[in-house]
């Protein structure tokens, strides 16, 4: 009788430190250099900080995190628009950009406002900021191009590359998006024929 009462012991104890040694791994929360974490909590919502790198305490059962990359990224893009003086202009765009760290909360708020399942948020979110990129840029060049004359981009190529940059980094604070670098690679015009 007594080895049975000492088995169950044994395996109650061993059962016991099973369950603190989960509960403490999961209460871990490690994040990757180049990412960051927007925590929800269930009773408070999303919290308003971003996690840096590195490894975290949070509660279990009761927080969740969601990791986004926020690495910088490059896009290229060709596009085709029309000069001040109606000549085509077919050009290579580079841009280098990032999502905006301060705005991920809110991306993660929109997201379960819209009800989507927590498990997909992040992905949800990354493909959502790439479409809205293309849409960002095609929307944007268009109508500063619009404004140059063709013979400003051989003359003075560094002013157009700014109002394009300017352009793109005033309209990307709707999407989210903070972009570090532009550059015009390629410009090949050719004048219309009516």
């Amino acid at each position: 009788m007594e080895s049975i009462l000492f088995r169950m012991k044994s395996l109650a104890r061993t059962t016991f430190c099973l369950g603190v040694a989960t509960t403490a791994l999961s209460s871990l929360n490690s994040v990757d250099v180049g990412h960051r974490a927007v925590v929800v909590n269930r009773y408070r919502g999303v919290l308003e900080d971003t996690i840096d790198a590195g490894i975290h305490f949070r509660i279990p059962w009761i927080e969740k995190s969601h990791i986004f990359d926020v690495r910088r990224c490059y896009h290229q893009m060709n596009i085709k628009t029309t000069t001040k003086d109606l000549q085509m202009a077919d050009m290579r765009l580079h841009i280098i950009f990032h999502p905006d760290i301060t705005k991920l909360p809110v991306m993660v708020k929109k997201a379960y406002d819209k009800k989507t399942f927590p498990e997909i948020v992040s992905e949800v979110i990354k493909d959502t900021m790439s479409q809205e990129f293309v849409t960002l840029v095609n929307e944007v060049l268009p109508d500063v191009i619009s404004q140059v004359k063709a013979e400003e981009f051989l003359t003075n190529n560094s002013w157009v590359c700014a109002l394009v940059r300017d352009g793109l980094i005033r309209r990307s604070e709707d999407f989210n998006i903070a972009i570090d670098d532009v550059a015009l690679l390629e410009v090949v015009l050719t004048r219309n024929r009516a």
